[in-house]
């Protein structure tokens, strides 16, 4: 796959995200999508390990049920064969505590022209 392939396909996924569109995510993410989120302090009610299209949207309500999109603007994307790390500026809110919350980096496996591991 090609660079601005993979670019346009993030792109997409993350125009998805504001958007909570869901058939726009069947578009980019595969069928068997694994999402793994990393909690070393055990509270983020989204942390886990998420498997299948089902599964990401599991993860993508709880993710919704507790924080607000503020902005997401991925600023560089480095692609290494199958992986892509996109850097952002990205602001979430915390829909407990009103709490901003800074988003830096998200990390992909890519697959067939879509996101497979996040």
């Amino acid at each position: 796959m090609q660079r601005s392939e993979t670019e346009a396909i993030l792109n997409q996924y993350y125009v998805a995200m504001k958007s909570a569109n869901e058939a726009a995510f069947k578009e980019v993410v595969t069928d068997d999508i694994v999402i793994e989120y990393h909690d070393s302090t055990g509270v983020l009610p989204w942390s886990g390990t998420y498997s299948g299209f089902a599964g990401f949207q599991q993860f993508l309500a709880t993710v919704r049920e507790n924080l607000v999109i503020d902005h997401v603007v991925p600023q560089a994307t480095y692609i290494d064969g199958n992986t892509a790390i996109v850097v952002l500026d990205g602001t979430w809110t915390s829909r407990l505590t009103g709490q901003k919350t800074q988003v830096v980096v998200n990390i992909f496996t890519m697959r067939e022209g879509r996101v497979a591991k996040y």
